[in-house]
């Protein structure tokens, strides 16, 4: 019988399999056998190691385009079920076409099988192929499925033995996907899962799996961001990368001499031959070229966004990014906490000018003796006690404490309770000098967020509170104001130039405000008179993302911003809206810092002898007196 033939262990070895057994359908449209391209080899070599070390198959890859992924799972898994018995494989896509287009891939290994060796079939539809008998109980019993992730829980119910996960970047909700999906997988070392996508970005889901997974053996050179986050030693899920110039059809014969094609090498080609010299011929340059001018109209960032060459062009690469990265990075080095528990990576190295005070890993609770019996809670009643935490678990973040006759804005982004687990957070900063002071970040019910948002406004000098209203928000809000809290935040809505508004309590993200409030902080960095202290609020700006989107049926485009999928932006939301309420009021100081080097305009000790002459010329008698008496 066709089944014992192929489960006696002849057909174990996939490499030979998929060789012998299977055909694929190139891009000439001809039928071939199944022989591995160069990223098909490594797949299989990361696969066989893992194997040999006894633990479950977890596989998690970023790639280029067509580099022969899906087709390598798909021959895996339909191996895996036609050559051994009550095997379970799942494949999810992002989209239905995409689906069809994987399973056409099995349902073209099962129909080119060697007549012999075809296993019998119960049914064969378009989301799956049962290998048992149509009447009975003989045959494989092995089972092929494919599932889209409409929802969290799409795969439950599903308990499956193989799994390959395909372009995790683009699902709606990856995270709890995954975290469902996962569930139904059993421990051992004979099951498998494969996790495969281009990137979208850097701060996604895609993204973080990624920088967590481990790497086997030695690391390749388009591997950087795995030398700078080596991953959690506890995981066991693999990570590797295939770049564009792995596959050997991405090559084209010279058009001229190799001699005269070196001496048109422009700085990018030369940086590739000098880092992967091994693995780039000049025949990848001459393809690289054709595809840049033809397929991506001459954009440069276009070919690295579908072809890129490293994990850190891969995740660089893609999408417009809301805030300058240079006034990022500029941030990161200045003001960012850079503490042991807020440093990204081993290794990370500090920077000497940063000014970020200790961090502070604190609780705040409330240490009054109110109880709910006594009926409806005024925020008189409130009296906020802060106490050390452990440090990187403890929700409330201190790099200062409250000073006296400051005044600070301290802004709730509230979790609207989604599956992807959003977080509540609350972001303060000094109202003057829009430098970050705290932050808390957790996840608890409404209810004890609003007591968490009056005792931090209440311990930082009773300062303005601007929780979020939109959606979840309302709910936050009704309760705030039932403390009769007095400096709760209004917002003057102005629909047009010159009308009146309408005052509106707490800050409502429309498309209006929001598009204002992120000006607000572009400018704030760019003129860097903001100070941000949070390497989460950080993070989550870095990979913020602006799209063009259609709005109605009239084809109206507007510009929307959100994190990456998978990704958050709860504590850049707070800082956003903290940033816009000190903007809204007359307190806050937009003078640029001055550094270490430089004389500060604020205090006369640090003044040049030309600072005082410019000052003793414009001021008269007076002035000059004082000068004589203070300059250097």
């Amino acid at each position: 019988m066709q089944e014992e033939r192929l489960t006696s262990g002849d057909y174990d070895d996939f490499p030979t399999y998929a060789r012998d057994i299977l055909k694929i359908q190139t891009k000439r449209g001809a039928l071939d056998p199944f022989i591995f391209n160069t990223p098909q080899e490594l797949r299989w070599n990361l696969i066989r190691q893992i194997q040999e070390l006894g633990e479950p198959v977890r596989i998690w890859e970023a790639k280029a385009r067509q580099t022969g992924c899906s087709t390598f799972c798909q021959g895996y898994l339909f191996q895996q079920c036609t050559t051994q018995e009550d095997q379970t494989a799942l494949v999810v896509a992002h989209t239905a076409d995409t689906a069809h287009e994987i399973f056409t891939k099995t349902k073209l290994f099962h129909a080119h099988m060697p007549d012999e060796l075809r296993p019998i079939t119960k049914y064969d539809n378009r989301q799956a192929i049962d290998f048992r008998e149509p009447n009975g109980k003989g045959g494989l019993r092995s089972r092929y499925t494919v599932v889209l992730p409409k929802h969290a829980t799409s795969a439950n119910g599903i308990t499956a033995r193989k799994i390959h996960v395909s372009e995790i970047a683009l699902f709606t909700s990856p995270r709890q996907f995954m975290l469902n999906m996962l569930q139904t997988v059993p421990d051992e070392p004979d099951t498998f899962v494969y996790v495969e996508s281009t990137c979208e970005g850097a701060g996604d889901y895609h993204h973080e799996m990624y920088l967590a997974g481990r790497v086997m053996g030695e690391l390749p050179p388009w591997m950087p961001l795995k030398e700078k986050y080596p991953g959690n030693p506890d995981s066991q899920w693999y990570v590797i990368f295939t770049p564009w110039f792995l596959m050997e059809e991405y090559s084209k014969p010279l058009k001229v001499t190799p001699e005269a094609f070196m001496a048109t090498l422009d700085q990018d080609e030369q940086e590739l031959l000098d880092r992967f010299g091994e693995w780039v011929s000049l025949e990848h340059l001459q393809w690289r070229r054709e595809t840049i001018a033809t397929k991506c109209g001459g954009d440069l960032a276009g070919f690295r966004q579908q072809y890129p060459s490293t994990d850190e062009e891969a995740f660089g690469a893609t999408g417009r990014l809301v805030f300058d990265r240079e006034a990022l990075a500029r941030q990161e080095k200045l003001h960012v906490c850079q503490c042991e528990m807020c440093q990204p990576y081993i290794g990370y190295e500090t920077s000497e000018t940063n000014d970020c005070p200790e961090h502070q890993w604190c609780e705040i609770v409330d240490d009054s003796d109110w109880m709910a019996s006594r009926g409806e809670r005024l925020f008189t009643t409130y009296k906020p006690k802060v106490f050390d935490g452990m440090p990187g678990t403890a929700r409330f973040s201190i790099w200062k404490k409250p000073e006296e006759r400051r005044s600070y804005v301290a802004a709730a982004d509230v979790s609207a309770g989604h599956e992807d687990g959003d977080w509540d957070v609350i972001s303060v900063y000094d109202e003057q000098s829009l430098e970050q002071v705290a932050e808390w970040r957790g996840k608890v019910d409404m209810v004890e967020f609003a007591d968490i948002c009056m005792l931090v406004a209440i311990y930082y000098n009773h300062a303005m509170l601007a929780p979020e209203v939109t959606g979840a928000g309302q709910g936050l809000m009704a309760m705030l104001q039932h403390t009769r809290y007095y400096k709760l935040y209004r917002r003057t809505n102005l629909t047009q130039v010159g009308s009146y508004g309408s005052s509106i309590l707490g800050w409502s993200t429309t498309a209006h405000s929001k598009n204002q409030a992120v000006g607000l902080m572009i400018k704030a960095l760019h003129e860097e008179y903001m100070r941000i202290r949070s390497r989460v609020t950080l993070d989550e700006a870095m990979a913020y993302r602006a799209a063009i989107v259609t709005s109605d049926g009239e084809g109206t485009k507007m510009l929307r911003m959100s994190a990456p999928s998978g990704g958050h932006d709860d504590a850049l939301m707070a800082t956003i809206i903290a940033c816009a309420v000190a903007h809204a009021g007359n307190r806050l100081n937009k003078l640029a810092r001055p550094t270490a080097a430089q004389p500060n305009p604020l205090d006369s000790s640090t003044w040049t002898n030309e600072w005082w002459d410019t000052f003793a010329d414009e001021n008269g008698a007076n002035a000059r007196s004082l000068a004589g008496l203070y300059r250097q």
